[in-house]
């Protein structure tokens, strides 16, 4: 064989590799990252063995729905906060750290591994999981870009919330220590303005000892799993609303009150943003005190917030805020009271259907309850036409009251108007248990 046609085969040979294992590039845009990550410490493994312990404590960590934005075939990921970088062969590595190495393949399967520096020891990683393009029609619409100020419930806490064509991400005003929404916990907002995500903690600590005389060894092991999630909706006539769940007894029940904290608000501008104090929180402008809010003072609430009145045939919803302009706070306040409506509405709707359900008899009934779980879940997303009763503004501590409300049976037809339209929009079999049929229970 002459020297030409041997570089000739070698040449046809690599090129058919190439072919073969096609590119691998990402283009750019949003990307739904799901994931599984284990990480182990061999340092402190090392310090129990030194000590006479065969102790082994990693965590396991699953993720769902969390959003990457790519550029470049590079993101960051949002759990480590490590640069990772994908070239056209599907080799990963990250520009900051060598220890990084791993595979991506044309089906969206992702495997990594790598090392970094945790509280003063190495951390090993090991991350199997999926990375798959933003299907183009799936995201929010641009009206919806902006930031976002959110406060709880109790007006403990605040957050910023960002939208940049449905990638959503959460930065705390004031940052504390093992903060869940802090590390970078970007979620999707979708073309309807509804977002979900959760997250599955598990530490597991593994114990070898001599369980006999004769040197048998035993292992023991013990799990302490932590659930998260986050599922919320945002419309410029309603702002944000969010539900973070938190359980470390059992899954998390997005329909209960276990473990919940809602957060509400709306959007704000630049100027707003600047205005916001990153130490103690707030909005709010006081001359007296240099620009910042005055702390201390004892809020004043109305007797109708502090004890809603109850009305047959109607939903009472209150809430409240503190900032310092009047109108922002009573347009805050008045989300929060409008969420108030929109979660005793779903315990009630949810009852009924659990009720239904549990009643009917059907062969195969597991359809009909993932899409009316999904419906239920998106109550708090349907355009309520309350009415505003009452507003209360306290200006000596900046403090709005708002009180709401709404006739069952108006709020039962909008649930069962947004029903028949996901049924329409669906096109799924429901076996002859129409949204219709299912909601005969709601009476006013």
């Amino acid at each position: 064989m002459t020297k030409g046609k041997l570089l000739f085969l070698i040449l046809l040979m690599l090129s058919r590799s190439v072919f073969a294992s096609g590119d691998h590039s990402l283009s750019d845009g949003l990307y739904i990252y799901e994931f599984e990550k284990i990480t182990t410490n061999p340092d402190m493994e090392k310090m129990y063995a030194d000590m006479g312990v065969q102790m082994k404590v990693y965590s396991i960590e699953n993720y769902s729905s969390v959003i990457v934005k790519v550029t470049g075939g590079a993101f960051q990921d949002p759990v480590v906060q490590i640069d990772l970088t994908i070239d056209p062969s599907g080799r990963i590595s990250s520009p900051g750290n060598s220890t990084v190495a791993g595979t991506y393949d044309k089906d969206g399967s992702i495997r990594w591994s790598g090392s970094r520096e945790h509280y003063g020891t190495r951390a090993d990683m090991t991350v199997t999981g999926t990375l798959r393009p933003v299907p183009v029609d799936l995201p929010a619409p641009p009206e919806l870009n902006g930031t976002y100020h959110l406060m709880d419930e109790m007006m403990d806490r605040e957050m910023i919330a960002t939208v940049e064509n449905g990638y959503l991400t959460f930065e705390p005003v004031v940052k504390e220590p093992e903060d869940e929404l802090s590390s970078g916990w970007p979620v999707l907002v979708k073309s309807d303005g509804t977002f979900y995500s959760g997250i599955e903690f598990i530490t597991r600590t593994e114990i070898t000892y001599a369980a006999d005389t004769d040197g048998t060894l035993k292992t023991t092991t013990a799990d302490s799993t932590t659930y998260l999630s986050l599922e919320g909706s945002v419309s410029i006539q309603s702002g944000m609303i969010f539900n973070f769940y938190r359980s470390s007894s059992s899954a998390v029940d997005r329909q209960g009150d276990q473990g919940r904290t809602i957060y509400a608000g709306r959007k704000i501008s630049d100027a707003q943003l600047a205005d916001l104090d990153r130490e103690t929180g707030g909005l709010s402008f006081n001359p007296d005190t240099g620009g910042k809010d005055v702390k201390g003072r004892k809020e004043k609430y109305p007797d109708w917030y502090l004890n809603p009145p109850a009305r047959e045939g109607f939903y009472i919803g209150t809430g409240s805020k503190k900032l310092g302009d009047k109108d922002s706070a009573v347009r805050a306040a008045e989300t929060f009271a409008a969420a108030g409506l929109a979660l005793q509405i779903q315990v009630d709707v949810t009852a009924v259907i659990e009720y239904y359900t549990c009643e009917v008899e059907m062969d195969d009934i597991t359809v009909v309850k993932e899409f009316y779980q999904s419906a239920t879940e998106q109550i708090s997303s349907i355009p309520l036409d309350y009415t505003v009763e009452k507003v209360f503004y306290d200006e000596k501590t900046k403090t709005a009251c708002v009180m709401v409300s709404i006739s069952k049976e108006k709020a039962y037809e909008a649930v069962r108007n947004s029903f028949q339209e996901l049924e329409r929009n669906r096109n799924t079999d429901l076996k002859g248990n129409s949204s219709e049929k299912v909601l005969e229970g709601l009476k006013p």
